[in-house]
C-alpha cells in the first residue's frame, strides 16, 4: 500500500489523511521519504503539526496487526488490492530529518511548543529538544 501512496503527489496524500487522527498521520508520514513527508506536514495547521511530530518521536516498530488495520482503513480511500508493504518507523532520527525539511523557524517553534507542553514529563523524544539535531 505504501508504494501506491509514495507515488501520489503530496497534496493527494494530504487529502487522503487530513481527517485522520494524529497517530495515523504520523504513522503514514513515517513510511514516506522526508522530501515527501515534509511538504505534507507543512499543509497541516501548527497544532496538528506539533501533535504529529510528537507522535512520530514516540512511534515504535509497529506490529503487522496494527499495520493491517491502518492499511485497511486507508485503503477505503485508495484501491490497493489489500497489499501491505510497509517497513519504516518513527523515532528521533525520523523527527530530526522531517523537521529539517521545514523552515528553520517553523521547526524551532514546533519543538519549543512541544517542549513547553511536555515540561512535566520525560516521555517526549529523548529528554529534550537538544536530542533532535536541527540543521
Amino acid at each position: 500500500m505504501i508504494k501506491e501512496i509514495e507515488q501520489m503527489e503530496p497534496r493527494q496524500i494530504f487529502n487522503m489523511i487530513k481527517t485522520e487522527q494524529s497517530q495515523t498521520i504520523a504513522f503514514v508520514l513515517s513510511y514516506l521519504e522526508n522530501d515527501k513527508a515534509g511538504p505534507i506536514l507543512g499543509m497541516f495547521n501548527q497544532d496538528l503539526r506539533e501533535e504529529v511530530i510528537e507522535r512520530l518521536g514516540m512511534l515504535e516498530p509497529t506490529s503487522l496487526e496494527i499495520i493491517n488495520k491502518v492499511a485497511n482503513s486507508l485503503s477505503k480511500n485508495l484501491d490497493t488490492g489489500g497489499k501491505v508493504t510497509m517497513n519504516r518507523s518513527g523515532g528521533v532520527r525520523m523527527v530530526a530529518d522531517l523537521l529539517n525539511t521545514l523552515e528553520k523557524e517553523d521547526s524551532k517553534e514546533i519543538l519549543a511548543n512541544i517542549e513547553e507542553r511536555r515540561a512535566k514529563s520525560d516521555s517526549w523524544i529523548g529528554n529534550s529538544k537538544e536530542d533532535v539535531q536541527l540543521r
